[in-house]
């Protein structure tokens, strides 16, 4: 269920515990708490270190937590991407089938894109200093992730 905590730590000693749709991330003594609608304070590589974890199913003590995830319905396309949305989790299928997972945000004047391949399990992380979240996925993290995956 999403009530399940999830726990996740390197050897450094970061550890990630996600809480419903609430992420509190503990990083050495700074601490930093995320709740929805608000933006996320971090670093593109700690963001693509999470995603990688969460689509890889290290997270969660439960698998089925992940797999309640993953359920998508189907939501307004963005460009030429069909797109659906889980719980917290985006699904864009580009024209040619090519599916990616992710989540993306943009507040401020600034927006940020995870795309995960999860056929080649790729991470991609776009952050940019504008606000255009269409343009950071169609500019940025998808055309990235497609040069990253090389031939099919």
């Amino acid at each position: 269920t999403m009530n399940d905590n999830a726990l996740l730590t390197d050897s450094r000693g970061a550890v990630a515990v996600m809480v419903a749709f609430g992420l509190v991330m503990l990083l050495g003594f700074a601490a930093l708490v995320i709740d929805i609608g608000h933006a996320l304070v971090t670093s593109a590589s700690d963001l693509a270190r999470f995603a990688a974890a969460l689509f890889g199913g290290e997270l969660y003590r439960q698998p089925g937590t992940l797999a309640q995830m993953l359920r998508f319905v189907p939501a307004e396309p963005i460009g030429d991407l069909t797109y659906a949305y889980g719980l917290g989790v985006m699904r864009h299928q580009l024209p040619d089938g090519t599916v990616f997972l992710g989540h993306g945000g943009s507040t401020a004047g600034y927006s940020c894109a995870i795309v995960y391949d999860p056929i080649r399990r790729l991470t991609v992380v776009a952050a940019r200093n504008a606000p255009d979240l269409e343009a950071t996925y169609m500019e940025v993290a998808i055309p990235v992730a497609r040069a990253l995956q090389g031939p099919r």
